[in-house]
């Protein structure tokens, strides 16, 4: 589990990088920064989620873990509140879909 989101997290480094240098270089494409925002936002979702777990075990050992667990607790409910601001992650798919993918819509 923790590799596939060490895997994941590199992936989406990828991603944003070539991203940003398609627009530096003026070579950007109408998908990419919503194809960006949703590996992020759902990259994140995922990070918050991974970090929760593991305080999970930890906070029954140790009480003074609380805080932490709490910082990472309001982490988690702003990355959900992430997937929605700046376009709807579904809604984002659906742009992907058919700008770079050239699906039609549903």
């Amino acid at each position: 589990m923790l590799a596939d989101t060490v895997t994941k997290t590199e992936a989406a480094k990828l991603i944003v990088r070539d991203t940003v240098e398609r627009m530096m270089r003026g070579e950007d494409h109408p998908s990419d920064g919503p194809a960006a925002k949703l590996v992020y936002t759902e990259l994140n979702v995922e990070l918050c989620e991974r970090a929760l777990e593991l305080l999970a075990a930890a906070t029954a050992v140790d009480e003074e873990c609380q805080e932490v667990v709490e910082r990472w607790y309001g982490e988690f409910l702003w990355s959900r509140a992430l997937t929605i601001s700046g376009g709807a992650s579904e809604i984002l798919r659906g742009i992907v879909g058919r700008q770079l993918l050239g699906l039609p819509r549903a």
